[in-house]
């Protein structure tokens, strides 16, 4: 029998009675870091700039603006759309750098079902499956892949078609696999 893994910082395995946690935390690596923080500070300066200086320059009246090389008068409802996406985008920033830095996936294990949740407090994906259609818990290969770098692995509950973990790191995916395995009553098996 192989050595048991220890959790990783933020990684924790609790008993509540009728059910069971498994909790990791999300380990984001530095591109995903440096995407999420141009994808808020673009959003954030296109909103700030339309909000704070478009409109009020404007007061209501006719905003002036060139399209594609010819002088046109715009009014603000005809910018809306621009307002309307890029606040969206900065909202999608602020969730995406929340789930980096606070994300976690967790395991709900109850006597007949497992709910796997990945994201924020509460914003996330939410899957349920029934246990007994379980068979393994394993790492495979994502179909993401990332040029001169190893596959990309994810945690995978066999015989169900719920895939979760992209973004927990090595030791976190690993340890949550046992810790799954170990919950359900499952063995480890080869994949």
């Amino acid at each position: 029998m192989s050595d048991k893994l220890l959790p990783p910082p933020g990684c924790f395995t609790r008993d509540e009675g009728a059910f069971s946690i498994v909790s990791a935390r999300v380990v984001a690596g530095p591109i995903a870091i440096m995407a999420t923080v141009f994808v808020l500070l673009w959003s954030c300066s296109a909103f700030l700039v339309i909000a704070f200086v478009v409109y009020p320059r404007a007061g209501g009246q006719k905003i002036p603006m060139t399209v594609n090389g010819v002088p046109k008068e715009a009014s603000f409802t005809d910018v809306l759309p621009l307002v309307i996406v890029t606040g969206l985008m900065a909202l999608a920033g602020v969730l995406a750098a929340s789930y980096l830095r606070f994300g976690r996936v967790v395991a709900r294990v109850t006597h007949d079902q497992i709910e796997i949740f990945t994201g924020v407090a509460g914003v996330g994906r939410r899957v349920r499956v029934q246990r007994n259609v379980v068979r393994s818990v394993v790492l495979r290969n994502s179909p993401i892949r990332v040029s001169g770098r190893p596959p990309l692995k994810v945690v995978e509950l066999v015989g169900s078609d719920v895939t979760t973990g992209l973004l927990l790191g090595t030791s976190g995916r690993e340890w949550f696999v046992q810790e799954l395995r170990d919950l359900l009553g499952l063995k480890a098996t080869e994949q």
